[in-house]
């Protein structure tokens, strides 16, 4: 009876097992192995062997080629697989090349020890003869995940103009996320990290994939529809200037399209009248409750403070009243001062008066005692003052 030899030996060495299934399915191994290799004479010119990656990824279909040279001009007409170590012969096929799937299931049986499978070739000759290859090993790394607890990894439904966060939340069982890549809309924009934010001008949408790589090259890649909602378009106006005195008011404006309006100061109308200084906001809010804040300029409200003088002025040079004085002169900025008799001729006129009249004229002469009238013009208030002044000797 002819046998065939097996075109390498693996020594095995039994490592501290995990649990007694591991150890009986490695003794059963070995206990095979070496019937095969002791039951007969071999043939030195017959090899059995094949190809196939040494680390693959779960869910990848692996293909498994022949590459065996059988002597005695045998050939090949039967091709077993054994792809878990089972040394169960159960993918038979005429045909020199085999594709197989390790699924999840596979990586979870208790005899894939560290997830390495060992592949055995078993090849019916045209001699009738057996032959098997020795074992070879391929190691199965597991794909990435994503976390039940954080899908999706964004918010699916934003406004333009919002700032939208992006977040890994793929794991992998085993190893580590080396990084994640986004392709937004047919990979027009890539980003790599695993952490970002990003701010959309358009309202549109879009289709995001996340893929994530593991440590060990495996991937695993997931898609998401993003919505982009359009903002509100409003515009704000003014009706005067932005700087009036406190008897006066100013109209806030908002034109454009939205459905609702909310103001700083509680009010909901388009237009709005405004008595106090300050800036005012207003939040514009449409049919999608996307919102936009639009903000006003500086409004300044001047407030009139009574301005009042002096209505004795005496010439006896007694240093006691004898200049003119507007009280609190400072706070009314650049003053202009007209004095007039009681013809109404004018006897003096400061365009900056800074309360240094003495009760005489142009020509420096002391006026005549009695009752005149002056016009106060002060830069900080809107009306102009008027009043007596007595001169006395």
């Amino acid at each position: 009876m002819r046998v065939s030899s097996i075109s390498f030996i693996r020594i095995y060495t039994i490592h501290l097992p995990l649990n007694l299934l591991t150890l009986f399915m490695n003794l059963r191994k070995i206990l095979i192995l070496s019937l095969l290799f002791f039951s007969g004479n071999t043939f030195s010119q017959d090899i059995v062997a094949f190809t196939n990656l040494l680390q693959v990824c779960e869910n990848d279909t692996v293909v498994f080629r022949d590459n065996s040279t059988l002597g005695g001009g045998a050939t090949a007409v039967e091709y077993a697989w054994d792809f878990d170590g089972d040394f169960i012969f159960d993918s038979i096929s005429v045909l020199d090349t085999m594709t197989h799937l390790y699924d999840r299931d596979d990586l979870q049986q208790n005899y894939a020890s560290q997830h390495a499978f060992d592949v055995t070739l078993r090849i019916v000759t045209s001699l009738n003869d057996t032959l098997y290859s020795s074992p070879k090993e391929i190691k199965i790394n597991y794909l990435p995940v994503r976390l039940t607890s954080g899908n999706p990894a964004f918010d699916s439904i934003a406004c333009k103009l919002d700032e939208v966060f992006f977040f890994n939340n793929f794991y992998v069982a085993e190893g580590s996320i080396l990084n994640t890549y986004w392709y937004f809309n047919d990979l027009d924009e890539t980003y790599t990290q695993n952490y970002f934010s990003r701010t959309f001008q358009t309202a549109e949408e879009f289709n995001v994939k996340t893929t994530a790589f593991t440590d060990k090259g495996c991937s695993t890649s997931e898609y998401a529809n993003l919505y982009i909602k359009e903002i509100p378009n409003g515009e704000m106006t003014y009706s005067g200037d932005l700087t009036f005195y406190s008897d006066k008011s100013l109209q806030l404006i908002v034109d454009g399209e939205f459905t609702s309006v909310l103001w700083n100061n509680d009010k909901t109308t388009p237009t709005i009248n405004v008595y106090d200084s300050g800036i005012y906001t207003v939040t514009l809010t449409n049919d999608e409750n996307c919102s936009v804040d639009l903000s006003s300029e500086e409004v300044t409200v001047l407030y009139e403070q009574p301005i009042d003088a002096m209505n004795l002025l005496t010439l006896n040079d007694d240093g006691k009243n004898d200049t003119w004085k507007i009280f609190e002169i400072e706070a009314y900025g650049t003053c202009e001062v007209t004095v007039f008799n009681r013809n109404g001729v004018v006897v003096f006129e400061d365009m900056d008066y800074q309360n240094t009249w003495d009760g005489k004229d142009e020509s420096g002469n002391k006026l005549a005692e009695g009752a005149y009238f002056y016009v106060i013009r002060a830069q900080e208030l809107a009306d102009v003052k008027k009043g007596t002044i007595n001169l006395v000797y």
